[in-house]
């Protein structure tokens, strides 16, 4: 039997914290050679980790958390100060946090742990325990990148110590797709080589209860997206397509967005351009709903337009589970995942006519749809099970 502490401080309800969550679960209710201790930091109020048996909340605090959101500076001069006193004023409850792992993990004995980073630098409370990890000789750590950042050559520069920490402190790093893999290889200075473990969750089942605010045309064809408002999920450019298909003549189909407000400006601009294009009756927006996934089984389609940082696409899996196809940008790990023709459409990023036209096919060729689905749910069972993904991390665990 061999321990293994589980970590992940990701404070968004999204993909990471999904996995992470799912992984856990599973490998705790199938697997009898592991023992999982799941912990996150105190004050993580990410839903999905609330459900998690036994899970362990550590006394340690992000940056974020004790300093608050570090605000934009256009003055490069001033930004470079305001970081440096941001990093002075971080260093003594930096040092308390790795403390606080270091006795835990006396503690706890573990033979490993994982840490689930929502990405390549991502949460810097998940690089404080690879340093606590390593200076107490845990015989494997496991660093799982959930995504990374474009980043030009001065930035890789400025990265180099951290690169040759992960280096040190890790024996196997992890990330979700090949497309992160090789940006993470080509845009860093680490050595070690990255296994690709592609996302796997468990099949989808409706909410115990319907919710009452999502309201579905019959005998039309209503078409999702899942995507909180932020200029890199693309809700505009889904937007502009329904408008599109509204102005040409397209009254069989109603187009909903489930997402919650994390750029109000973006979100100001998308709700003004309902308004200005006097759509607001073919599009319904819905917020504060934390199992969005629940619900795209009530949906004809899902649409994924994603302009970039796509690293997996988890939401694309969601489809899948739910035996819904998928219209979606070619971004990232997305084509991964969606097999163009076969589960869905995919088209060039950022092309709004070929979305459109993609929606449109969607919309008038429901058998064809329909057969996309059920191949959808087959790739599923096939490739992105929470069985399938659990078995390739318990086996790197296993491994001597």
């Amino acid at each position: 039997m061999k321990k293994y502490v589980f970590f992940c401080s990701n404070p968004v309800n999204g993909g990471t914290a999904k996995v992470f969550k799912e992984l856990t679960t599973y490998i705790m209710e199938h697997e009898e050679e592991i023992t999982v201790v799941p912990c996150i930091n105190e004050k993580n109020t990410v839903l999905a980790y609330k459900d998690i048996k036994t899970l362990k909340r550590l006394p340690v605090y992000s940056e974020e958390e004790f300093l608050g959101e570090l605000k934009n500076e256009r003055h490069t001069v001033k930004r470079v100060i305001r970081r440096m006193l941001r990093n002075i004023r971080y260093y003594k409850i930096k040092t308390q946090n790795i403390k606080v792992m270091r006795d835990f993990l006396k503690y706890e004995s573990p033979y490993g742990i994982m840490v689930h980073n929502g990405g390549y630098v991502g949460d810097d409370l998940c690089n404080q325990l690879l340093k606590a990890a390593h200076m107490e000789g845990i015989n494997r750590v496991i660093s799982v990148f959930h995504n990374d950042f474009r980043k030009n050559w001065i930035r890789k520069q400025l990265l180099f110590f951290y690169d040759r920490n992960i280096n040190r402190w890790t024996h196997e790093i992890v990330t979700v797709s090949e497309y992160t893999k090789n940006r993470i290889l080509d845009n860093s200075y680490i050595s070690k080589n990255i296994q690709v473990i592609h996302n796997g969750i468990k099949e989808l089942r409706g909410p115990e209860e319907e919710s009452s605010r999502i309201k579905l045309s019959e005998n039309i064809c209503n078409v999702l997206m899942i995507g909180n408002f932020l200029d890199n999920k693309g809700n505009m450019y889904y937007l502009k397509a329904a408008r599109n298909l509204a102005r040409g003549g397209i009254a069989d189909a109603h187009y909903s967005i489930i997402g919650n407000i994390y750029d109000k400006c973006y979100y100001e601009e998308c709700a003004e351009f309902i308004i200005h294009e006097k759509i607001g009756e073919n599009i319904s927006v819905y917020h504060d709903i934390y199992n969005a996934a629940e619900y795209i089984h009530l949906f004809d389609f899902l649409v994924v337009p994603s302009l970039y940082d796509e690293s997996f696409g988890l939401i694309c899996l969601e489809a899948m589970a739910s035996g819904k196809p998928v219209v979606a940008f070619a971004c990232g790990g997305v084509p991964e995942v969606i097999t163009d023709k076969r589960n869905g459409l995919l088209v060039p990023v950022g092309d709004e006519n070929a979305l459109t036209a993609a929606m449109l096919w969607m919309i008038e060729h429901r058998i064809e749809r329909e057969e996309m689905g059920a191949k959808c749910k087959e790739d599923f069972m096939s490739r992105f099970s929470i069985a399938s993904m659990s078995r390739k991390y318990i086996d790197l665990m296993l491994k001597e």
